[in-house]
């Protein structure tokens, strides 16, 4: 890919990882952990979800059609949230070791500088594959606007609800 076509990102770099379609879908009987004090936690309770939105939360609620998945004897909570993350730094994955020149801030200045717009978003598309929902990411290596439009693209086509800190150099 010549500098030119690396510079941004295209519709034809995202389309092979849209989201499939979301279900629709009751996880019954889980103990939900509902994040609210005045809520509290609910044993033996149900949660019905369609395309990603829950739209209740009971005891033997009515899902016509709902795909079923028993949670008897699990938590149900929210979506995992990571206050502190760099998604840049997926590709170094495997590049980083105790020996001489193989330390983070060696092997990161060794390829930071060579980043363009479709390393960030297909390296933030990488990290978000774990599941997390809710991101803030923390990215030092930001050079140009393009790279953190790629950064945030990335971030929505994967579902994940991000804040995305950008420092000025």
């Amino acid at each position: 890919m010549d500098d030119e076509k690396a510079s941004v990102v295209r519709d034809t770099d995202r389309v092979a990882g849209r989201l499939p379609a979301r279900d629709h879908l009751i996880i019954r009987d889980g103990y939900v952990i509902t994040m609210d004090p005045v809520v509290g936690d609910l044993p033996e309770t149900d949660v019905l979800v369609s395309d990603g939105e829950i739209l209740a939360i009971g005891k033997g609620l009515s899902a016509e059609g709902a795909y079923e998945i028993s949670a008897r004897g699990m938590i149900v909570l929210p979506g995992f949230v990571d206050t502190h993350w760099h998604l840049w730094n997926s590709f170094m994955r495997g590049l980083i070791g105790n020996r001489p020149g193989r330390d983070y801030f060696t092997v990161k200045r060794g390829l930071a500088p060579f980043y363009k717009p479709l390393d960030f978003y297909r390296a933030a598309r990488l990290a978000l594959a774990e599941a997390v929902t809710t991101i803030h990411n923390w990215d030092h290596n930001l050079r140009t606007p393009a790279d953190a439009d790629a950064n945030i693209m990335a971030q929505f086509d994967m579902g994940a609800w991000p804040l995305l800190v950008w420092l000025p150099r």
